[in-house]
Protein backbone atom coordinates (compact mmCIF):
# COMPACT_ATOMS: atom_id res chain seq x y z
CA UNK A 1 0.00 0.00 0.00
CA UNK A 2 1.40 3.22 -1.13
CA UNK A 3 1.65 6.36 1.56
CA UNK A 4 -1.55 7.89 -0.36
CA UNK A 5 -3.55 5.18 0.06
CA UNK A 6 -2.42 4.89 3.55
CA UNK A 7 -3.43 8.20 4.16
CA UNK A 8 -6.44 7.72 3.11
CA UNK A 9 -7.27 4.83 4.74
CA UNK A 10 -6.62 6.71 7.75
CA UNK A 11 -8.28 9.27 7.13
CA UNK A 12 -11.68 6.70 6.91
CA UNK A 13 -11.03 5.24 10.43
CA UNK A 14 -10.81 9.14 11.77
CA UNK A 15 -13.76 10.19 9.78
CA UNK A 16 -15.55 6.97 11.32
CA UNK A 17 -14.57 6.65 14.48
CA UNK A 18 -13.48 9.88 16.10
CA UNK A 19 -14.05 13.03 13.66
CA UNK A 20 -17.47 13.71 15.53
CA UNK A 21 -16.02 13.52 19.03
CA UNK A 22 -11.93 14.97 17.97
CA UNK A 23 -12.54 18.74 19.03
CA UNK A 24 -14.13 17.73 22.74
CA UNK A 25 -11.17 15.15 22.81
CA UNK A 26 -8.50 17.69 22.03
CA UNK A 27 -9.91 19.94 24.33
CA UNK A 28 -9.85 17.30 27.31
CA UNK A 29 -5.88 16.23 26.99
CA UNK A 30 -3.05 18.95 27.81
CA UNK A 31 -1.13 20.06 25.40
CA UNK A 32 2.17 18.28 25.30
CA UNK A 33 0.60 15.41 27.45
CA UNK A 34 0.98 11.46 26.13
CA UNK A 35 -2.70 10.53 24.92
CA UNK A 36 -3.48 7.55 24.81
CA UNK A 37 -6.10 5.78 23.07
CA UNK A 38 -7.37 2.67 24.07
CA UNK A 39 -9.34 0.15 21.61
CA UNK A 40 -11.17 -2.20 23.55
CA UNK A 41 -13.50 -5.07 21.75
CA UNK A 42 -14.51 -8.16 22.14
CA UNK A 43 -14.44 -8.06 18.02
CA UNK A 44 -11.11 -9.41 16.73
CA UNK A 45 -11.84 -7.60 13.60
CA UNK A 46 -11.67 -3.93 15.00
CA UNK A 47 -8.66 -5.02 17.43
CA UNK A 48 -6.86 -5.96 13.96
CA UNK A 49 -7.75 -2.50 12.54
CA UNK A 50 -4.83 -0.15 11.71
CA UNK A 51 -5.38 1.62 14.28
CA UNK A 52 -1.92 3.61 13.89
CA UNK A 53 -3.13 4.62 10.28
CA UNK A 54 -5.49 7.06 11.92
CA UNK A 55 -4.98 10.40 10.15
CA UNK A 56 -6.64 13.41 11.92
CA UNK A 57 -7.04 16.75 9.47
CA UNK A 58 -4.02 18.91 11.48
CA UNK A 59 -1.72 16.32 11.69
CA UNK A 60 0.41 13.13 10.55
CA UNK A 61 -0.81 9.39 11.12
CA UNK A 62 -1.13 9.43 14.84
CA UNK A 63 1.25 5.78 15.19
CA UNK A 64 4.29 8.06 14.06
CA UNK A 65 3.35 10.68 16.57
CA UNK A 66 4.81 10.46 19.76
CA UNK A 67 2.52 11.83 21.94
CA UNK A 68 0.25 9.19 21.19
CA UNK A 69 0.19 5.67 22.58
CA UNK A 70 -2.24 3.18 20.89
CA UNK A 71 -3.68 0.08 23.36
CA UNK A 72 -5.65 -2.66 22.36
CA UNK A 73 -7.58 -4.59 25.15
CA UNK A 74 -10.05 -7.52 24.22
CA UNK A 75 -13.21 -6.71 25.42
CA UNK A 76 -14.87 -3.39 27.19
CA UNK A 77 -16.98 -4.83 30.07
CA UNK A 78 -15.37 -8.15 30.95
CA UNK A 79 -13.26 -8.96 34.06
CA UNK A 80 -11.36 -11.96 34.26
CA UNK A 81 -12.46 -14.32 36.65
CA UNK A 82 -10.09 -15.22 40.48
CA UNK A 83 -7.71 -17.87 39.57
CA UNK A 84 -7.57 -20.52 42.79
CA UNK A 85 -5.44 -23.11 41.49
CA UNK A 86 -1.96 -23.59 40.57
CA UNK A 87 0.02 -23.76 37.64
CA UNK A 88 2.80 -26.07 36.64
CA UNK A 89 5.44 -24.41 35.10
CA UNK A 90 6.74 -24.67 32.05
CA UNK A 91 9.97 -24.75 30.35
CA UNK A 92 11.46 -21.33 29.10
CA UNK A 93 11.55 -21.66 25.23
CA UNK A 94 14.46 -19.91 23.96
CA UNK A 95 14.54 -20.15 20.04
CA UNK A 96 17.27 -18.63 18.06
CA UNK A 97 18.07 -17.05 15.00
CA UNK A 98 20.40 -14.83 13.62
CA UNK A 99 20.91 -13.74 9.87
CA UNK A 100 22.91 -11.36 7.80
CA UNK A 101 22.36 -9.34 4.55
CA UNK A 102 23.20 -11.11 1.50
CA UNK A 103 24.47 -8.65 -0.11
CA UNK A 104 27.31 -7.78 2.63
CA UNK A 105 28.87 -11.41 3.63
CA UNK A 106 29.35 -13.32 6.55
CA UNK A 107 32.26 -11.64 8.34
CA UNK A 108 30.52 -10.04 11.10
CA UNK A 109 28.54 -13.52 12.04
CA UNK A 110 30.12 -14.46 14.99
CA UNK A 111 28.59 -17.30 17.34
CA UNK A 112 29.57 -17.16 20.72
CA UNK A 113 28.87 -18.99 24.18
CA UNK A 114 26.80 -17.57 26.30
CA UNK A 115 26.62 -17.33 30.27
CA UNK A 116 25.37 -20.39 32.24
CA UNK A 117 22.29 -21.16 33.25
CA UNK A 118 21.77 -21.90 36.96
CA UNK A 119 21.76 -25.40 37.53
CA UNK A 120 18.34 -25.05 39.34
CA UNK A 121 16.75 -23.86 36.05
CA UNK A 122 18.97 -25.83 33.75
CA UNK A 123 15.97 -28.12 33.37
CA UNK A 124 13.61 -25.75 32.95
CA UNK A 125 14.94 -24.49 29.56
CA UNK A 126 14.41 -25.80 26.24
CA UNK A 127 16.85 -24.42 23.73
CA UNK A 128 16.38 -24.48 20.23
CA UNK A 129 17.94 -22.96 17.27
CA UNK A 130 17.78 -22.24 13.44
CA UNK A 131 19.79 -23.32 10.64
CA UNK A 132 19.19 -20.88 7.85
CA UNK A 133 18.40 -17.71 9.48
CA UNK A 134 15.31 -16.87 7.34
CA UNK A 135 11.69 -15.46 7.53
CA UNK A 136 10.18 -19.00 6.39
CA UNK A 137 12.48 -21.45 8.73
CA UNK A 138 11.24 -18.51 11.66
CA UNK A 139 7.90 -19.11 11.06
CA UNK A 140 7.82 -22.62 10.56
CA UNK A 141 9.50 -23.19 14.09
CA UNK A 142 6.99 -20.96 15.72
CA UNK A 143 4.40 -22.63 14.37
CA UNK A 144 5.54 -25.90 14.83
CA UNK A 145 6.00 -24.86 18.68
CA UNK A 146 2.58 -24.18 19.08
CA UNK A 147 1.54 -27.31 18.01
Amino acid sequence: MDAGAEAALGAQLFALFLASSWEKIRAAVPSGSTRFLVIASDAPEILNFPWELLFPPEGDFLGLDPRFAIRRLPGSEKRLESFSGELRPRPLRLLFIACAPTDQGHSGLRAGGGGSIPGRLRQDVAFDSCDLGTFQELKERVSWKQK
